[in-house]
C-alpha cells in the first residue's frame, strides 16, 4: 500500500485525506518502506524455524553482506600529484651555484642559471624542461618563454609559448637578482623523425613579439639531454 501511494495515480488520495501535508514529496515514504521491509525480513528469520538451522542462517547473513558490500566498500581517489617545488612569489635571491649560466638573455637582462630535461627527446614523447631563470636587471617589459622541439635540421615538431609559471609570474614582477623556477612541457609530434631532437628555448617580448638576443647574438640557445659544462 505504501508503495503504491508513491504513484501518480493515487495523487487524489493525497489531496483528499490531507496526507500531502505531512511528507513534503510522496517518494519520502519509501523510507517508512524499507524500514518496514527491513524489519519483515529479520522476523522471517526469527518465526521460520526452518531458517533456523546454522547453514541456512549463516548463507542468509553472506547474501545480506555481499548484497551490500558495494554500499559499504569505501571509495578511494587516485590523485597524481606533482610536488617538485616551483618557488612560486617565493623571491629565492640566493642559491648554490651551478656552474656558469647557459645562456645571457638580451643586454645582460636575464640568465637562464641551469635547465633539467624530464622525458625521451624522440617522436611522440611528452617532455618536460624544468628551468632556473635569474633577472639581472629591473624588467620593465613582460616576455614570453618559448620551448620548440627542433629536429637536426631545424624543423619544429613541438612547443610551447607561455609567460612565467603559466602566466602567474611576469617577468615585470621579478625582483632584481631574484632565482625563478618554472618548467614547461610539450609533446613531440609523432608525425616527425624517430629521434636526434633537441630542446631550443629563448624569450621574446609579449606584445611585440622580438625575440631577446642571446650574448653570442643569436635568439634561442639549445639545450640537451645532458648539460655540457663550459
Amino acid at each position: 500500500m505504501l508503495v503504491a501511494l508513491t504513484l501518480s495515480p493515487t495523487a487524489f488520495l493525497w489531496r483528499i485525506t490531507g496526507l500531502s501535508h505531512l511528507p513534503s514529496y510522496p517518494w519520502q515514504l519509501l523510507g517508512l518502506i524499507g524500514l518496514a521491509t527491513s524489519l519483515l525480513a529479520g522476523s522471517i528469520v526469527a518465526l521460520d524455524q526452518r531458517l533456523a538451522a546454522f547453514p541456512l542462517r549463516a548463507g542468509l547473513v553472506a547474501l545480506a553482506v555481499l548484497a551490500s558490500y558495494s554500499y559499504l566498500s569505501p571509495r578511494f581517489f587516485d590523485f597524481n600529484i606533482d610536488f617538485t617545488p616551483l618557488a612560486e612569489h617565493s623571491h629565492v635571491y640566493d642559491m648554490e651555484p651551478v656552474g656558469l649560466p647557459v645562456a645571457i638573455l638580451g643586454d645582460n637582462q636575464i640568465a637562464l642559471l641551469d635547465y633539467r630535461i624530464e622525458g625521451p627527446l624522440r617522436h611522440g614523447a611528452t617532455v618536460r624542461l624544468n628551468v632556473l631563470w635569474q633577472a639581472l636587471k629591473p624588467l620593465d617589459e613582460d616576455y614570453t618563454v618559448f620551448v620548440h622541439a627542433v629536429d637536426r635540421e631545424g624543423a619544429i615538431w613541438g612547443q610551447q609559448d607561455t609567460e612565467p609559471q603559466e602566466g602567474e609570474y611576469p617577468t615585470t614582477e621579478w625582483g632584481l637578482g631574484e632565482i625563478v623556477q618554472d618548467r614547461y612541457e610539450l609533446q613531440i609530434d609523432v608525425a616527425g623523425p624517430r629521434e636526434g631532437y633537441q630542446l631550443a628555448v629563448g624569450m621574446y617580448a609579449s606584445e611585440t613579439g622580438e625575440r631577446l638576443k642571446m650574448s653570442d647574438g643569436t635568439t634561442e640557445v639549445i639545450v640537451r639531454e645532458v648539460r655540457s659544462e663550459e
